[in-house]
């Protein structure tokens, strides 16, 4: 058989690296540095468990950004929502104020505010899937990195997804040491930030790690027209995170950690500013109703590993429960300006709780196969209460934004009381086979069951019972060439689905079905993971294209309040993003990614867009024909159209990210680290439907600056960050409420913000 000649294949690996290095300007500036390490630090080793096993990330063969927790601090990564642009191709945007929204190549969650419908991105803290998309509110604590799985995880990785899955991994307790750290933030908008952290040995096999953070501050918005209550915050801050681990660990071969998560807020409303409101300031909004948020998590869960003599055993079990309760105002303006249709919503609440169960058997390593076989059990309820009035404005000052009691209003608009549950169960397997030292091949398989149900109840609705099931075999198919030991090739084939969604009616509309189709993604990916002259440069390479079925969106039917979440039959995207590292002359170092991606809808498809529905009925209800007549129907009809060749939401064409930090030593005193930071996002379609005037999500550029001083032999840490440096008025979501009124609001990112940090390690 004819060997590789793996010489030439490593010169043309790297020829076409660096070519795609000189794209970057950033990097090709630094083209003339002397092409050896000799007196420089290679760069890091990253390691990655997106398989479930532990992989070098420079190996793994999939499409992978590891985040470090000690980079979520210097970029005031507090949130999930915070994440945008730190992995190539991901986007997560604010919906209607506590919704996140999250998409990886442009396959996300187009149907938020339907409960039974699921997002296409899965989360998960420390493995264990996180049912509730509303949890994603809560801050990140005691992170240890933050993985980004760009890609269809249909096969070993927890929840069934199309889009990917992102994956916080906490630091765990250690054994028989004792250490921490407390932390304590005060910046800009009053912001008061404080963290601990303990690790404490209670025996040689029994340790405990306790992490909390409490996190405010003052509004960095005000809405000016409420009654009674003239300048009322906006976009404050003020929770608490606690956690707790307790590491038990009888014998070399048992493990078992339990863990109790808990996070509580309390705040007022996201600042979503009305696009007609009058008032230019965009910070100010010309809103009559208080918005209030609060919600309340809690995760408990336990894992158990043992390691027999032939397989490693591992089970994870979580229980988790999660209480919210908002109230909106819908159409973020005053009465007067918007009488016809002025919409409160004074109480919404949902109360959630998911069991989850995996158990996973898994190879030693340095067999010639690594296997991996388990199972998975999900079974979620969701008690979810809705109260709108129409047409009013309060006409007492408020006292309480949280009960009704207090308020007087004079039209009644909507009501439902609706309990959606879900039961899925799934059994997967995938191997490796080692079959040369350079070439690995790789297969996996998953069947997925899930069953959606609804039991609902309206004002004007009986009881409705609406059940949605789907099976699904999906997998995964791969072959890995490792050229060198620092170079590797990859490209595989993989698929993901999601559930379908029950729709909130007793009669056939139209257009809209009763129930939406699951949805399914087929994916083709080539990619290369390099490092260069002496592992000072790495250079990590992906193309892929997507062929995108079933996609669910948020649809409007021609007969009124017949809407719900339906189907794109085909969605086409494709794209390629690399992830450079270098360590640079001067103590200076660059990090980057970079994306392009472009897609479109591919099939003819008759939608219609929830405004341009409303303003018909509108117009024809103010020349005397109501929303019910046939002349109104028909011409709601009639306004649908067919969205073939329409750009994919949340797919922007471009982004990027630099990062570059220099360190300097200071004899006898200490290190200090510098960073500048760079995060791009061109504009991009928010919903299908590529409204002109509404849909078109400016581009947006934001630089933030972060010093770190540690002093020599000194148990204290000091940093100083400014973050939006220029204070650009930068977009992060448009957001077209889908029921009710049809308006468009947008929420911008924080204004600037000085931040000084002082932290204590035992």
């Amino acid at each position: 058989m004819k060997v590789v000649n793996k010489g030439l294949v490593q010169r043309l690996l790297a020829g076409i690296s660096l070519a795609c290095l000189t794209y970057s300007p950033q990097l090709h500036a630094q083209s003339g540095d002397a092409p050896t390490a000799s007196g420089r630090t290679a760069l890091e080793e990253i390691i990655v468990t997106a398989e479930k096993k532990s992989a070098r990330l420079q190996t793994a063969p999939i499409a992978v950004t590891a985040i470090e927790g000690s980079k979520l601090a210097t970029s005031n990564i507090v949130e999930p929502a915070d994440l945008t642009g730190f992995a190539p191709g991901l986007t997560i945007a604010k919906n209607e104020g506590y919704n996140r929204v999250v998409a990886i190549r442009g396959v996300g969650f187009e149907a938020p505010q339907n409960d039974s419908a699921q997002p296409s991105v899965s989360y998960h803290v420390d493995g264990i899937f996180i049912s509730n998309p509303v949890a994603l509110n809560a801050d990140f604590l005691d992170v240890a990195r933050i993985e980004v799985l760009r890609g269809p995880q249909g096969t070993v990785f927890g929840q069934n997804s199309t889009g990917g899955a992102i994956n916080v991994i906490s630091n765990q307790p250690i054994l028989n040491e004792f250490s921490g750290n407390a932390n304590l933030s005060y910046g800009s908008y009053n912001l008061v930030r404080f963290g601990g952290v303990a690790n404490v040995p209670i025996t040689d096999n029994l340790s405990i790690r306790a992490a909390v953070l409490q996190n405010r501050h003052d509004g960095f918005a005000k809405a000016t027209a409420i009654p009674g209550m003239p300048n009322y915050a906006l976009d404050d801050e003020n929770s608490v995170t606690a956690r707790l681990l307790v590491l038990w660990a009888p014998t070399d071969d048992l493990s078992i950690t339990l863990g109790a998560n808990y996070y509580d807020a309390d705040e007022h409303d996201r600042a979503q500013k009305n696009i007609y409101d009058p008032n230019p300031d965009p910070r100010v909004l010309t809103q009559d109703f208080p918005g209030r948020f609060g919600m309340r998590s809690e995760v408990f869960d336990a894992i158990i590993q043992y390691d027999t003599p032939w397989a490693q055993i591992k089970s994870t079990t979580s229980w988790q429960y999660l209480k919210e309760r908002q109230v909106l105002d819908n159409d973020r303006l005053t009465y007067n300006l918007n009488p016809f249709a002025h919409d409160l919503v004074p109480d919404t609440h949902r109360a959630n709780r998911a069991i989850t169960q995996e158990v996973d058997v898994s190879s030693l390593p340095g067999g010639p196969v690594d296997w991996i076989a388990g199972a998975f059990y999900l079974n979620v309820k969701n008690h979810v209460g809705f109260l709108e009035y129409t047409g009013v404005t309060p006409t007492t000052p408020i006292s309480s934004a949280y009960d009704p009691k207090n308020l007087q209003f004079l039209g009644f608009g909507f009501e439902t009381d609706s309990i959606p549950t879900r039961e899925s169960y799934s059994f997967f397997s995938q191997a490796t086979y080692h079959v040369l030292d350079y070439l690995d091949i790789t297969g996996g398989a998953r069947y997925t069951h899930d069953l959606v149900a609804s039991a609902v109840s309206t004002y004007y609705l009986p009881i409705l019972n609406i059940q949605e099931s789907g099976n699904a075999l999906t997998g995964r198919a791969e072959v890995t060439l490792k050229i060198t030991p620092d170079n590797t090739a990859y490209v595989s084939w993989s698929s993901g689905f999601k559930p379908g969604a029950s729709n909130l009616e007793n009669s056939q509309p139209l257009i809209v079905p009763l129930a939406a189709k699951p949805e399914s993604i087929v994916a083709y990916e080539i990619g290369s993971k390099n490092e260069f002259f002496d592992g000072t440069l790495r250079a990590n390479l992906a193309a892929f294209y997507y062929n995108y079925e079933n996609f669910q969106y948020a649809a409007e039917d021609p007969i009124p309040f017949k809407g719900g979440v339906d189907n794109i039959p085909n969605v086409r995207i494709y794209g390629l993003e690399g992830e450079f590292s270098a360590v640079l002359p001067a103590n200076l170092r660059l990090d980057t990614n970079l994306a392009w991606e472009h897609g479109k809808i591919n099939s003819h498809s008759p939608a219609l867009d929830p405004v341009t529905a409303s303003n018909i009925s509108n117009t024809l209800a103010a020349q005397g024909i109501g929303f019910f007549d046939p002349r109104s129907i028909a011409a709601r009809a009639a306004a649908a159209q067919d969205i073939y060749g329409n750009s994919p939401p949340k797919l922007p064409k471009y982004s990027a990210s630099v990062d570059l930090v220099h360190t300097l030593d200071i004899p006898d005193q200490g290190t200090l680290t510098s960073r500048i930071e760079m995060i791009y996002r061109s504009s991009y379609q928010y919903r299908i439907f590529n409204n002109s005037s509404l849909d078109r999500l400016p581009s947006s550029i934001t630089w933030n600056l972060a010093f770190h001083y540690r002093p020599v032999a000194s148990p204290w840490d000091f940093d100083f960050l400014i973050t939006n440096v220029l204070d650009r008025l930068n977009v992060d979501s448009r957001f077209t409420n889908a029921f009710g009124v049809q308006t468009t609001s947008q929420e911008f990112a924080p204004p600037r913000q000085f931040i000084a940090k002082a932290s204590y390690t035992f």
